[in-house]
């Protein structure tokens, strides 16, 4: 019903819409609204900044707390499914795992623009100061072809040669005449870093005809040319593996690029994952540290193609 408006004591004196409330001060009362319009301006100006300050804290209340992780391409999908568990454990925690490299995630843990970094080499002297690092699990880095290639090793020779553009034909390694399509990593990947250091080379030396980011995107490059031949992760590779997608892994020197290789350490081109934090971890990355450690995180790492460092 609209409201009418009365001429008698007050011009702004109105009916209520409840026709049986005489009065429109009970109205109000009635209806659960403050008597705004009898308060001094002083009262007003105090009610309706403490009820924006209850909107503004009550609204943030029940907010989740929001924890950034960043770096590694090859540590984000295993961080990934532990955060999505503790998520399922405790919604009021939101994790956010980007990638972006090595690089990436040691700046982010140093600057805080992230609350935990991800790191899959080891760090320099200099990149150590302010951080937390701890190690989570052992990988390898495989050499990889098109599993249509009759190719099961390579030795550490080849692969150098492969890479500074001394052997270029697949008939060379015994298998049909086609260039060889070199495929790097780029710069502030730490699986580059890995690369260049076990075969002592600059990466100005590397003649790549394409460059790649990420785990995932060397794996569409070389099961998408019969005659690429690049480097990823184990963890990565197997699991490409396992979806039947054509990647062969290749022994290096005479070793497989297997789990039980990484453990054992006679794999020759192993490597540690690292988490990063700046200063000491805070409630949400300790839980993720004492996930990682516990057996449920061992498994974990396990069916990820990881070599976990608790029991080994």
């Amino acid at each position: 019903m609209a409201a009418k408006t009365f001429r008698r004591h007050d011009a702004n004196y109105r009916q209520s819409a409840c026709p049986h409330v005489r009065n429109p001060g009970s109205a109000a009362v009635a209806h659960g609204l403050p008597l705004l319009r009898t308060m001094p301006p002083s009262k007003w100006f105090f009610c309706a900044s403490a009820a924006a300050l209850l909107l503004m804290f009550g609204c943030n209340k029940n907010q989740a707390v929001r924890f950034v992780i960043t770096g590694s391409s090859t540590c984000q999908p295993v961080l990934q499914e532990v955060t999505a568990r503790l998520e399922q454990r405790d919604p009021s925690v939101r994790f956010q795992v980007e990638a972006g490299g090595s690089g990436r995630g040691i700046t982010d843990a140093k600057t805080r623009k992230a609350q935990a970094g991800m790191a899959s080499r080891d760090l320099l002297p200099a990149e150590l100061e302010g951080l937390t690092v701890v190690p989570f699990a052992r990988d390898g880095v495989t050499i990889v072809a098109h599993a249509s290639r009759n190719l099961a090793a390579v030795t550490s020779e080849q692969v150098k040669a492969i890479y500074t553009g001394k052997l270029t034909n697949w008939k060379e390694l015994g298998g049909p005449d086609a260039k060889i399509t070199v495929v790097n990593k780029a710069e502030g990947r730490a699986t580059l870093e890995v690369f260049l250091q076990k075969f002592k080379l600059k990466n100005s030396e590397i003649k790549a005809d394409v460059v790649v980011g990420d785990n995932a995107q060397c794996v569409r490059l070389v099961t998408g040319d019969e005659h690429a031949i690049g480097y990823l992760s184990i963890g990565e590779a197997l699991r490409a593996v396992e979806r039947k997608e054509p990647l062969r892994l290749l022994d290096l020197d005479g070793v497989a690029a297997t789990l039980e290789n990484v453990r054992d350490g006679s794999f020759p081109l192993g490597r540690s994952l690292y988490l990063l934090f700046p200063g000491q971890a805070d409630a949400e990355g300790q839980r993720i540290v004492d996930f990682l450690a516990s057996p449920e995180g061992s498994e974990l790492l396990y069916a990820q193609g990881f070599v976990p460092l608790s029991g080994t």
